[in-house]
């Protein structure tokens, strides 16, 4: 009896495809290490910004307009402010940029190790997938995993980026001043958490899947019983 053709293009492209996807998150994973160990020693060493030295960072002022209101001319023309990139320079390493390390850098230290937890999880589930292993009990478990991450991650993201934007806004109402601008309300009642719901949304779209790898892996089982 003749065997059935086999499509050898197919079943490499079948296996490279996995091995590409691994590899790229292996050297993500990699560079995100070495990108928290980087934040990790600056943080530790602590170097002090030189004489004509700028230090820049993004702040967001909330989810809401109201924070900050510049008024032009006569008071028809008003700008409300929500987000700024804040540029630091001089030889001072007192105040603002003092609290943009403080808040910053454990802010940036919080994404690189995400993103490198992540990329490994999603390494191990390719390799898993490359060796023909997508409906077992750890690629199942990855996945769910993979769900719970990104959900923690949007909602631990959103609190430490509040706290971020309240010292900001505390320090620049307590030392920003000039003529037309005008704070319209305290900064601690006006900020608002900006939840990223787009991880949000995609840890629960990643926790169905996971319970679709589940249904799977219980078919598999149930099939390899009956035969």
């Amino acid at each position: 009896m003749a065997k059935a053709p086999t499509d050898r293009k197919g079943i490499s492209m079948s296996k490279r495809l996995p091995a590409f996807f691994r590899w790229t998150f292996a050297v993500l994973t990699a560079l995100m290490v070495i990108a928290a160990v980087a934040v990790v020693a600056v943080m530790v060493i602590d170097p002090k910004i030189a004489t004509g030295g700028t230090f820049s960072a993004n702040v967001g002022f909330g989810a809401e307009p109201g924070r900050l209101m510049l008024v032009a001319g006569n008071g028809a023309t008003k700008l409300w402010i929500t987000q700024a990139t804040a540029s630091v320079t001089g030889a001072s390493d007192d105040g603002l940029v003092r609290l943009l390390k403080h808040y910053g850098l454990p802010l940036a230290l919080l994404y690189t190790v995400f993103f490198a937890v992540l990329f490994d999880l999603l390494r191990r589930l390719f390799r898993n997938v490359q060796k023909g292993d997508s409906f077992t009990r750890e690629t199942s478990r990855l996945v769910r995993i993979v769900g719970f991450a990104l959900l923690a991650f949007s909602l631990v993201s959103a609190a430490v980026e509040t706290l971020f934007s309240m010292a900001v806004l505390d320090y620049l109402h307590a030392h920003l001043t000039g003529p037309g601008l005008i704070w319209v309300e305290a900064p601690k009642n006006s900020i608002t958490a900006s939840l990223d719901s787009s991880v949000f949304f995609a840890g629960l779209l990643v926790l169905a899947l996971s319970e679709v790898f589940r249904q799977g892996l219980k078919l598999k089982t149930d099939n390899e019983l009956t035969i």
